[in-house]
């Protein structure tokens, strides 16, 4: 997913001539709820005090952060008070206000069933209440007035961090972040993209664009792209398999990042895809041969290339495209008489051109 955002960016401001690319980074763009829905489960048993807990799970979040290079404003901003209470107590209140919602005990959902007629859903119903069900929903409890129902906010269990709101103490359901951060940060205002991995189709993206609709009248975001999943031996890599492979562990082996990269881009980010060991070789194949021509003194004019690799990007990120017309001007390249002629060109430009649009540097 990393490498489909950085590509992204990359071609908007380079192919497409943006200049600026925002990102909001609300919670869940530290993966806040990884560390909170994993962590409370397995760090409670260790840690009785909620504040001591909280620390620990602060750290956990600043380490992420750190990763991402979130600056600290932006950190802070996002795990302040101020921006959960307010923003999700506000956007909450409204959807309260326009008797959209009702209670269960402390719980507030919301009533899909007013916002839309479920022509919009991206799956059969049947399909996503039990898919609802294994993603954080819980469509068999009783009393709802549908399955799909989202929680709004929650009652607090124990150790679990709450808030107080004008509605009760509890914390945020699941979706709202997303919503309540960026609604407050745009005013209101739709986001131009949003992504992730295909398996946030359904319920988070669907359900953000059902909360919005509710609160704003307009969708979430303008358009929405999903990234393919990367299988291994088989089986969709996931921490709860325990069949991750980590880059950590590659670059340990000595596998250099850059053929990470590439294999990456060997396939379409929306794609589920394997990881294998010759899908490796390949890339680093390729980055063998790049190499060797950027070490030249002079090459074959790359002003086509270039060119080719701008459209394929412009072409719903077609990086496999990208490949595809670099090995045949590899193979040119490294096959012609033409390099040291009156034709040819300084590699620098064309190396900086691959750092620049795709990342690719040494």
């Amino acid at each position: 997913m990393h490498s489909f955002v950085d590509n992204s960016r990359r071609t908007w401001e380079v192919a497409i001539n943006v200049t600026a690319v925002k990102r909001i980074r609300g919670l869940l763009g530290i993966d806040l709820y990884a560390l909170v829905d994993d962590g409370f489960k397995s760090l409670s048993k260790l840690v009785s005090d909620p504040v001591t807990l909280a620390d620990v799970l602060y750290c956990l979040c600043k380490d992420q952060a750190d990763k991402q290079s979130i600056s600290d404003e932006d950190f802070g901003r996002a795990l302040s008070g101020d921006v959960i209470t307010q923003a999700a107590d506000a956007f909450v209140e409204e959807l309260i206000a326009k008797g959209i919602t009702y209670r269960l005990d402390s719980n507030i959902y919301l009533d899909i069933a007013q916002i839309t007629d479920f022509s919009d859903l991206p799956l059969e119903m049947k399909d996503a209440i039990v898919i609802f069900g294994e993603r954080g929903g819980d469509p068999e409890r009783s009393g709802k007035r549908h399955p799909l129902d989202p929680l709004l906010w929650r009652e607090s269990g124990s150790n679990e961090p709450s808030w107080s709101t004008s509605f009760g103490e509890g914390r945020p359901g699941w979706h709202i972040e997303c919503n309540a951060i960026s609604g407050r940060l745009r005013n209101g205002g739709m986001i131009t993209l949003q992504g992730g991995g295909s398996d946030l189709i359904f319920p988070h993206h669907y359900m953000t664009m059902i909360q919005a609709r509710a609160r704003y009248g307009h969708d979430f975001a303008e358009r929405y792209v999903h990234a393919g999943m990367i299988g291994y031996e088989g089986t969709k890599m996931s921490k709860s398999l325990g069949n991750l492979v980590f880059v950590s562990e590659l670059l340990r082996t000595g596998v250099h990042p850059m053929a990470v990269r590439i294999a990456l881009m060997m396939g379409h980010y929306r794609e589920d895809r394997e990881w294998t060991g010759e899908l490796l070789q390949r890339a680093e194949a390729f980055q063998a041969q790049l190499l060797q021509i950027l070490s030249m003194e002079s090459v074959v004019d790359y002003q086509g290339l270039i060119g080719e690799i701008l459209d394929h990007l412009s072409n719903d990120l077609n990086t496999p495209g990208v490949i595809d017309a670099s090995a045949r001007y590899f193979e040119r390249v490294l096959s012609s008489s033409e390099n040291n002629g009156g034709n040819g060109r300084s590699p620098g430009a064309l190396s900086r051109f691959f750092d620049t649009v795709l990342g690719i540097a040494f």
